[in-house]
C-alpha cells in the first residue's frame, strides 16, 4: 500500500463512520490567507467534508499519514492544529495504520484533536491503480467479496462522540467560495481571507457540540505523501 492507497482507505472509513456519501468527503487544495506583498500558497487537504444543521455549516478537515514503522509525532499535530486555525476549520483529524508518540497525543489533547489508528485488514498487494477514482473502485470490489470492512479502527483520542461536532463559538457564519471546488461550497476558506492588516489568532474553537455532525478532530498523511501542506 502506498500513500493514495491509504488516503482512499481513510476517506472509506470516514464515510463509513460518518454515514455519509463517500463523494462529499473531498480532497482539496486550499488558498492561503493574501497579505499585501506576500505570495500566496495553498494548503493540501487530504480529506474533507462539510456537515450543517439549522443553525450553521461545520467544516471538518482529516489527514491520513500511512506508515511503516514511525510513529506520528508532536510536531505533525501541531501544524495539523495550524493549517485549523488558519482555515477556520471546526474539526480536525489525524489518521494514521501506525501509532502515536506520547508527545502527539498529549498535543492532540490539549488541542481537542482526534487521532484513530485505521489499518487495512485485505490483501493490499491486489491493488493495483494509482488514481483516487479507480482506487476506489478497486477497494469497493473487494469489500463486497470479504463482506466486511476493509480497515482495522482503533480509538486513541476522540473529544466527543462521532456524531457530536464541535460549536462554531465566536466564529463567523460560514459562507460558500466560488471556484474552489466545482460543486461544492467549500465554506469560508477563501472568501473571508482577503486581508489588508495581519489577523489576529483564529480561533481554534472548543466547547460543547451539536448532534449529528463531524468527526473528533483531524487526520494527517503518511509518509511518501502530501498530507497536510503548504506548497
Amino acid at each position: 500500500m502506498v500513500s493514495e492507497h491509504y488516503e482512499e482507505l481513510c476517506r472509506q472509513f470516514l464515510a463509513d463512520q460518518l454515514g455519509i456519501d463517500i463523494n462529499k468527503v473531498l480532497s482539496v487544495e486550499i488558498p492561503s490567507a493574501q497579505r499585501p506583498g506576500l505570495k500566496q500558497y495553498k494548503h493540501q487537504i487530504d480529506l474533507y467534508w462539510e456537515t450543517t444543521d439549522n443553525v450553521a455549516n461545520y467544516v471538518n478537515i482529516a489527514n491520513g499519514k500511512w506508515r511503516g514503522s514511525r510513529r506520528v509525532e508532536q510536531g505533525e499535530i501541531l501544524l495539523l492544529q495550524q493549517v485549523k486555525e488558519e482555515l477556520d476549520a471546526h474539526k480536525a483529524v489525524m489518521l494514521t495504520n501506525f501509532e502515536f508518540t506520547a508527545g502527539a497525543i498529549a498535543a492532540a489533547k490539549h488541542h481537542g484533536i482526534a487521532l484513530h489508528i485505521v489499518r487495512p485488514e485485505f490483501d493490499t498487494s491486489g491493488l493495483s491503480a494509482k488514481a483516487g477514482n479507480a482506487i476506489r473502485q478497486e477497494m469497493k470490489a473487494m469489500a463486497r467479496q470479504q463482506g466486511k470492512p476493509l480497515y482495522f479502527h482503533e480509538i486513541v483520542h476522540k473529544t466527543f462522540d462521532w456524531a457530536m461536532v464541535e460549536t462554531a463559538g465566536s466564529r463567523p457564519a460560514i459562507g460558500p467560495v466560488a471556484g474552489t471546488v466545482p460543486g461544492h461550497s467549500v465554506g469560508a476558506l477563501a472568501s473571508h481571507k482577503a486581508i489588508t492588516s495581519p489577523p489576529g489568532k483564529a480561533t481554534g474553537g472548543g466547547g460543547g457540540g451539536h448532534p449529528g455532525h463531524g468527526l473528533g478532530g483531524g487526520f494527517s498523511k503518511g509518509t511518501g505523501g502530501p498530507g497536510f501542506r503548504t506548497k
